[in-house]
């Protein structure tokens, strides 16, 4: 039996000093310091701060000089002008380079920035997330533990071997692609397992942006025990899974509420699975999951209800996202072994639906539910190049405890008022 790595969870603390939560913030391309505010397109060092130089700001004044009090007004405007652009150089504006349209002078205002957080942005439903967030005019700090294309990090989901051989994806390159749609990314390697990191990636995340809209708790404990019989699961493995699946994202939660309320806003959008309300039909390795991440899943599903009820009134929304079967890197690579994978959806499902909630005003019907999202996905159009849902070949038996309660208080209300009437 393999000795206890330390965890994974999309998660990373490794050489990349995760206390310091992304110092290298390699926004841009590999090795670019794109500096927690900037803006980097890909290859070229945040050239968001040079947003038209400052002596071209008032080229306006230069028209005409109809007297004194002409010259004040041109003046004023040319100020104004500096100002605005300064300070979109200052926040990351989207408004990249020089911001001219119409006429000669004439400056668009710096749209309002909006911050995203997403972890286990690496690879797979949080990279897409990420890249669809950034699409829709988010900056977006970033999480993971690979932070190099190429890192060997234990990954196997078994106590019965070990696997390193690095899988594809890695907060760098998702930067890349965050960076190429215009928006910044800040790259912040952490570890679900180690809450210290996860409270500097948040610290470090509104310190450089200075807000907080948009949370999406993806990453998971990725590690042995995932797909491990019970009898073989060390409970130090069951606890892990806790601490990375639960814990973690309460952490976070702890850190960015209080920001969120402050600006009267917010969106906490849970990642969460089928395994949370449904039973496995088969052992771990023959289509079912470990105990561990059953267990876990299920008591991160019942986060958002406690949320709208606690901070539904600060404007504060949360929403669970069940992504179904997800065809992403690591389930291809693992499905020989792991008995399920290759029906399933592509990770942009997950990606198209959560950008959708964080922005689309009909999203508030959802608030503190389990969104489905391939159906949703589907129902609404958002990827119009995939054909939908398929049926689940894994043989979920779902849990209907609460509808059965539910028919039967039903039941008790409807007899019981039979009975009032006949008194």
């Amino acid at each position: 039996m393999l000795g206890l790595p330390r965890g994974e969870a999309g998660s990373v603390g490794e050489a990349s000093e995760a206390g310091e939560a992304g110092e290298a913030s390699e926004a841009g391309e590999a090795g670019e310091a794109s500096e927690a505010g900037s803006v980097g397109e890909a290859g070229e060092a945040s050239e968001a701060g040079s947003v038209g130089e400052a002596g071209e700001a008032g080229e306006a004044g230069e028209a005409s000089e109809a007297g004194e009090a002409g010259s004040v007004a041109r003046s004023s405007r040319r100020i104004a002008r500096c100002i605005r652009l300064r300070e979109a150089a200052a926040f990351g504006s989207t408004t990249r380079g020089r911001a001219m349209t119409g006429q000669r002078g004439a400056v668009s205002p710096p749209l309002p920035r909006r911050v995203a957080f997403v972890t286990g942005a690496s690879r797979g439903i949080g990279k897409s997330c990420a890249v669809f967030l950034a699409q829709q005019g988010f900056d977006v700090a970033i999480t993971a533990r690979t932070v190099h294309e190429g890192d060997a990090l234990e990954h196997s989901p078994t106590v019965h071997d070990s696997d390193t051989s690095p899988l594809p994806g890695s907060l760098e390159s998702t930067a890349a692609i965050v960076a190429a749609a215009g928006r910044t990314a800040l790259v912040l390697p952490a570890d679900l397992l180690d809450h210290a990191s996860l409270e500097a990636a948040a610290a470090r995340t509104l310190d450089s942006f200075g807000q907080i809209d948009v949370v999406v708790h993806n990453g998971r404990y990725v590690g042995p025990g995932h797909m491990d019989r019970f009898a073989d699961t060390p409970i130090e493995l069951i606890r892990r899974h806790l601490e990375a699946n639960v814990l973690g994202p309460l952490v976070l939660n702890k850190i960015f509420l209080p920001a969120m309320v402050a600006r009267g806003s917010g969106t906490i959008i849970t990642i969460t699975s089928a395994v949370a309300y449904a039973d496995p039909s088969s052992a771990p390795g023959a289509g079912g999951w470990g105990m561990g991440y059953g267990v876990s899943k299920a008591a991160l599903h019942r986060v958002a209800g406690f949320l709208e009820v606690e901070y539904g009134r600060h404007g504060v929304r949360a929403f669970n996202v069940q992504p179904g079967m997800i065809d992403a890197e690591r389930t291809m690579i693992e499905s020989a072994r792991s008995g399920f994978g290759g029906w399933g959806a592509p990770p942009d499902v997950v990606g198209a639906v959560v950008a959708w909630l964080a922005t689309h005003p009909d999203a508030d019907r959802y608030r503190a539910q389990n969104v489905e999202a391939q159906f949703l996905c589907h129902e609404l159009g958002l990827l119009p190049e995939w054909a939908g849902p398929t049926p689940n070949q894994a043989g979920l038996r779902y849990d209907r405890s609460a509808e059965q309660l539910r028919e039967l208080e039903a039941r008790l209300v409807a007899r019981t008022n039979d009975e009032s009437d006949e008194l």
